[in-house]
């Protein structure tokens, strides 16, 4: 059944990326005193299956948006099955992994949490499932999952779909700084074509930038950009017209309206958030708090979604780890995406193509894994 004819109800069916700051590192006895002096959360619905979430809740803020995302959830989808613990983080500048461990004394079956790197890598595996919602690309050994869409699978998703119609080599462009990521991102590639990768500095002229890469662009079929800096338009410029009109250039779901208006990069394809279900949760949203959801507060709704899809299916028993790593994994308003036992989180892309200043729909999302 095609995404866009999805009712209302399927957006929860199972289908079978902060504000807060760097701390000093907390060894397993400090973060329990941590836990032991968090306030209480605040707990939304009455229902036997307890699901928490670990924000900052600062203004209007990305933790804010999360906590609605997952409120309008819990009154839309829950059923009364479902009990949401909202542990505040910036009360006292609280650890994700105090929270975490005080969610553990509580049966809670599973939990969404955001922080920056620093806090997340302290969080332990549990019994119960962690989705992290920042930062996108960092997989951390399944404790928690990166639930953001990321920019690296986007990439990889759109340089897969060129050499399917384009096969041959790629080259990759990254920017300067990203060290091991980018070491990541060739090695992904490099499991679907030979790839050579070109490192590029903002002190360097694209003209230089384009030199070092001719031999490798003259014999690549793809052309891939994971930055999103302005120099990425003026390199596709240097290179020539003449020697990109019969490849693919592939960008991220990054991009800005910069490099979507800049004309060497028109035809570009990128992998983008399938958010064909979007307006299932904005309009409602709207209703209730006055302005379209973000992507952090859909992201929030998702969450919560899953839970209730699960609880839905096979009843409160039935939300357990095994059940939210599941194979065929969930639909919602971020499109499909399903949990992998390894740590990882595998989304389905809409393709979508830069055209005339625009990003337009190019290749609709499949419909499953």
């Amino acid at each position: 059944m095609p995404i866009r004819n999805l009712c209302w109800p399927v957006i929860a069916v199972l289908l079978a990326a902060s504000g807060c700051q760097t701390s000093a590192p907390l060894d397993a006895l400090s973060i329990e005193e941590a836990a032991a002096g968090l306030p209480q959360p605040e707990l939304i619905g009455e229902g036997s299956s307890r699901i928490a979430l670990a924000v900052p809740l600062v203004g209007e803020g990305e933790g804010t948006d999360i906590r609605r995302g997952a409120e309008l959830a819990i009154e839309d989808l829950g059923g009364g099955a479902l009990t949401l613990a909202v542990y505040d983080l910036a009360a006292d500048d609280a650890p994700v992994a105090a929270a975490v461990s005080a969610a553990t004394k509580q049966d809670t079956k599973l939990m969404g949490v955001l922080g920056d790197s620093a806090h997340l890598n302290k969080v332990e595996k549990r019994a119960f499932p962690v989705l992290a919602f920042g930062p996108s690309d960092s997989n951390m050994g399944g404790a928690p999952f990166p639930f953001r869409p990321s920019v690296a699978d986007s990439l990889v998703y759109g340089v897969r779909f060129a050499l399917a119609s384009k096969p041959g080599s790629v080259v990759l462009f990254v920017p300067e700084g990203q060290g091991r990521d980018a070491e990541k991102l060739a090695a992904r590639i490099g499991e679907l074509a030979p790839v050579g990768t070109i490192s590029y500095s903002q002190s360097q002229t694209s003209v230089q930038i384009a030199k070092r890469a001719a031999k490798g662009v003259r014999e690549a079929s793809v052309l891939a950009f994971a930055g999103n800096d302005s120099k990425i338009a003026r390199i596709v410029e240097s290179v020539g017209t003449s020697k990109t009109r019969d490849k693919a250039i592939v960008g991220n779901l990054s991009w800005d309206e910069g490099l979507v208006r800049a004309e060497p990069l028109n035809g570009a394809l990128i992998a983008t958030i399938d958010l064909a279900n979007r307006e299932f949760v904005a309009a409602p949203y709207r209703a209730k708090y006055g302005k379209d959801p973000s992507l952090s507060a859909l992201m929030g709704y998702d969450f919560v979604a899953v839970a209730a899809g699960i609880v839905r299916s096979g009843g409160p028993q039935a939300l357990t780890p095994q059940a939210v790593t599941n194979q065929a994994g969930f639909l919602g308003s971020t499109g499909r995406f399903r949990f992998r036992q390894n740590g990882d989180v595998e989304r389905i892309y809409e393709l979508s193509i830069v055209r005339d200043s625009q990003i337009v729909p190019f290749s609709p999302p499949l419909e499953g894994f």
